[in-house]
């Protein structure tokens, strides 16, 4: 998706996706054996330094979907987030066939995401489905929509998601069924 900005919607400053990449390395790969990146990223004016950085087994470099005219900015962020999660995942599931292998675990985040603690994927049941995240998103005295667990909107972050790849590649579907 968007690298991240300072501002909604990537239209700030980019944020600085080499302090990312610094905390994937000291809290993932140095707690597990071997990461692999795949990557899908709407930002192609980074697209040679992120490659440089990740060296990636499959990327995805796209111009943003198009914002239907129906659509507001939310249900649009939404839509975006996850196509891209689809996408990424496709990538992965063509590398699992092209080298006949399916990875343990899935690491599915975002550009913006620092991973301040380390992450020992060995410490976690494979059968589960693990999501990052506060039950509030901003305090537990905030009533918005996203605080309130009663409100039908309320919904989870989408910082972090660690899975089995059968149980992430489900999840990825998810963009199929938005309108249900």
């Amino acid at each position: 998706g968007l690298i991240g900005s300072t501002a909604k919607g990537g239209s700030g400053k980019p944020i600085d996706f080499y302090k990312t990449k610094e905390f994937f390395d000291k809290n993932l790969i140095a707690t597990n054996s071997q990461i692999d990146y795949f990557l899908q990223c709407w930002n192609k004016e980074f697209k040679n330094e992120l490659l440089e950085l990740y060296k990636p087994k499959k990327y995805k470099f796209e111009p943003p979907i198009k914002k239907k005219e129906n659509y507001n900015f939310k249900e649009y962020g939404i839509i975006s987030n996850q196509y891209s999660k689809l996408e990424v995942s496709k990538l992965k599931r063509k590398y699992e066939k092209e080298k006949i292998i399916k990875y343990d675990w899935v690491i599915l985040t975002r550009f913006d995401v620092l991973i301040l603690k380390p992450i020992n994927i060995d410490n976690l049941d494979n059968n589960k489905f693990y999501t990052l995240g506060p039950k509030y998103h901003h305090s537990d005295s905030c009533k918005c929509v996203f605080c309130d667990q009663k409100n039908p909107m309320h919904g989870l972050n989408d910082f972090l998601f660690i899975a089995s790849s059968k149980n992430m590649d489900k999840f990825s579907e998810l963009f199929y069924h938005l309108d249900e």
